[in-house]
């Protein structure tokens, strides 16, 4: 399951606020008084290696997406690409992506403008439309960033 609401952990309760989610499918929910949430985690080493680990992992996913907001455009969508490829199809050493990965999720997926996701595309190597689904080259993409220059 997912945390949510960790910060019920933070000293400082002026910091602390009202933590908000949706859901995309039916869930249970269950809720912990601060001291019923703390006693837990005292009293259970699982638990508290679970929580670690869930927080390192969340801080690493806040630092790559700093990071790659500050990447020039070309550069952020090529990474954007190398971890959706995932998802995407594989033939003749190219990675199709499902039609709903169309240019304005790419735009909101990268924060960046729809003009400059077009842009950026057409600049990098190996990236094309295909039947209105994204193509691209794993090997040339993954080339590509390794010899990109680092954004100013």
């Amino acid at each position: 399951g997912d945390l949510i609401g960790t910060e019920l952990l933070l000293a400082d309760q002026a910091r602390l606020h009202r933590t908000s989610c949706r859901a995309l499918s039916d869930v249970s929910l269950t809720f912990l008084e601060r001291s019923a949430f703390e006693t837990a985690v005292e009293a259970h080493d699982p638990l508290r290696r679970f929580l670690i680990t869930h927080l390192a992992e969340r801080g690493f996913r806040m630092t790559q997406t700093l990071w790659r907001s500050q990447l020039a455009p070309e550069q952020r969508l090529c990474a954007l690409l190398l971890d959706l490829a995932r998802f995407g199809e594989s033939t003749d050493g190219a990675t199709t992506l499902p039609r709903e990965l169309n240019h304005r999720l790419l735009a909101v997926l990268t924060r960046l403008p729809l003009r400059r996701v077009r842009q950026a595309y057409g600049s990098l190597p190996g990236v094309e439309w295909r039947e209105d689904r994204l193509a691209f080259s794993l090997d040339v993409l993954d080339d590509w960033r390794s010899t990109a220059k680092p954004s100013p």
